[in-house]
């Protein structure tokens, strides 16, 4: 035998050796090569049942301090563990009651609901109205969180109707919803009244920065008047381009009447009684916790005699000599201040 057959057949013998090495051959108990795949995560058809919180001292209340001793907690832990979609598996029924702002049932107010499952589209619908106790429900579905939408042709829908939304599955969240036939959410929409005729209108009054009042008719278009009944005063910067803090000062008062703050959402009756002559702002720059460079506010305002009652947005700008104001005057002496023709409700 050659040099060169003894060669041939060591690189044979050793390439044979690494071919067995790098590719073994199958598993001789099975026949079949070990499975390299991840593990696969184990899933549940349905969440764990909801444990009783009963027997604690202290149940973890929705949007509350963290209580360890409720036993959902582990329940939580446990899901987690098993099923990583499992919040939307929860079981998801609502039992919701509508009714007006004199607290009578609201028959067929129509009921939207939408809320977020393992559909494909990751959400589902349906629509149902209130029956003739202004109830309706919604039952038999799963998923995580739910929004109720509701309206009423001739009503108004307040704020907590246009953003109500129920959380299932983290018993934590403020808005967490343990459903109860017998406890149903209530919902409240408010009828649209017959209105009335209003003076109304938005003025930009420019004020003198040394606190020199001006005056505003309310019943003439808004103009700057001697005889207006709005009266404004304010101490303000005078710089174009103002530091970040200084002192500045507003009052603003009603001849012969009065003011009253509110922060109605609809604020459609001013009240009989209640009002004081004028409101004061002082914004020194050393209280920099309290300080604002602009202050808004919404008032009930009457005036005259016989008196009148009215409402105003006014906004102070103390870096600048502005004051926004916008008025709803009822020039008939009622404290009706629903307006003859529904319109948006200006916020603050």
């Amino acid at each position: 035998m050659n040099k060169r057959t003894i060669i041939f057949l060591l690189v044979t013998m050793v390439s044979a050796i690494w071919l067995l090495w790098r590719f073994p051959h199958p598993t001789p108990a099975t026949g079949v090569a070990p499975n390299h795949s991840p593990p696969s995560v184990p899933t549940a058809t349905a969440p764990l049942a909801l444990p009783s919180v009963t027997t604690v001292a202290k149940k973890q209340l929705p949007g509350g301090a963290y209580e360890p001793s409720d036993p959902r907690w582990k329940w939580r832990h446990e899901q987690e563990r098993l099923d990583p979609t499992w919040e939307w598996k929860m079981p998801l029924n609502f039992y919701g009651k509508v009714v007006d702002e004199k607290d009578q049932p609201i028959i067929g107010a129509r009921i939207q609901f939408i809320w977020t499952d393992l559909s494909t589209k990751g959400s589902s619908n349906s629509e149902s109205i209130t029956d003739t106790k202004g109830q309706f429900s919604l039952k038999g579905k799963t998923g995580k969180f739910l929004e109720v939408d509701i309206r009423k042709e001739g009503y108004y829908r307040p704020k907590e109707v246009q953003l109500a939304g129920f959380e299932y599955a983290d018993f934590s969240s403020a808005n967490y919803n343990e459903p109860d036939p017998n406890k149903p959410v209530i919902f409240h929409l408010r009828k649209i009244a017959t209105g009335e005729q209003l003076v109304t209108g938005e003025v930009d009054v420019i004020t003198s920065p040394d606190g020199t009042p001006e005056r505003v008719d309310l019943m003439n278009r808004g103009s700057v008047s001697p005889d207006g009944q709005l009266e404004i005063s304010a101490v303000t910067n005078t710089e174009k381009y103002p530091p970040r803090y200084f002192d500045w000062r507003a009052t603003v008062s009603m001849r012969n009447g009065g003011m009253l703050e509110h922060s109605d959402e609809f604020p459609f009756e001013a009240p009989a009684a209640g009002y004081t002559p004028q409101e004061q702002f002082n914004y020194p720059m050393s209280d920099t916790a309290a300080w604002q460079r602009v202050v808004s506010k919404n008032y009930y305002i009457t005036f005259g005699s016989p008196p009148k009652y009215g409402r105003i947005e006014i906004s102070i700008n103390g870096g600048s000599q502005h004051v926004d104001v916008r008025y709803w005057i009822n020039p008939s002496g009622s404290r009706n201040l629903e307006p003859s023709q529904p319109q948006p409700v200006p916020q603050p």
